[in-house]
């Protein structure tokens, strides 16, 4: 249905150097607006990725605060995933996607008014589970073990997926630029 909808001629994609540091701040952000204190696994899982891209988000001011002449971490995320990627994270990519698919086809079910938003949200999600394997590869220089790789996901996925206020993620994610067609395309990228 959504390939049917679709328009034949995509924009190309455009790409933003820091689409990766907006991703960390808008976690963040949502996870400073819910107000819940105590998430271990998700703050083991936010702090990895600050680490692998060489930022640390205030906790407070949500201001990002980059590491200091270390300004390649990203091109150096991204090498690493490239060396590391395989298809056996394609695969778990590919059910990551098709998991958001089936649960917010549901009536009613899933963030977004309409079938734009429900795209952009879960396009985002998909960008944030895509950026932990990312930092995993890195840190690690490895690909992540399935253990691994349930560790990241399920933090992500069940904060993600209990959020109160979609509007606030919609605000976010516009300020970030992800509303608009290529900027969402590259922020997913290839997979």
């Amino acid at each position: 249905m959504y390939l049917k909808i679709s328009d034949t001629k995509l924009l190309p994609p455009e790409k933003n150097s820091a689409d990766y540091f907006y991703l960390l701040q808008t976690l963040r952000a949502l996870i400073h607006a819910s107000k819940k204190t105590e998430r271990p696994r998700l703050e083991k899982t936010f702090t990895m990725m600050e680490k692998a891209i060489g930022v640390e988000i205030n906790r407070e001011t949500l201001d990002i605060m980059q590491n200091i002449g270390e300004e390649n971490f990203t091109t150096e995320t991204e090498n690493k995933w490239q060396q590391h990627k395989n298809k056996h994270i394609n695969n778990i990519l590919r059910k990551y996607i098709g998991a958001q698919l089936a649960t917010s086809s549901f009536p009613f079910a899933g963030f977004g008014r309409d079938i734009s938003e429900k795209i952009i949200t879960m396009s985002v999600r998909f960008a944030t589970f895509k950026l932990a394997l990312m930092s995993a590869c890195k840190l690690n220089n490895k690909t992540p073990s399935d253990k691994e790789i349930i560790e990241y996901a399920q933090p992500l996925s069940r904060f993600m997926e209990h959020l109160a206020s979609p509007e606030l993620s919609m605000i976010l994610y516009k300020d970030a630029g992800w509303t608009n067609e290529p900027r969402l395309r590259a922020l997913i990228g290839d997979e």
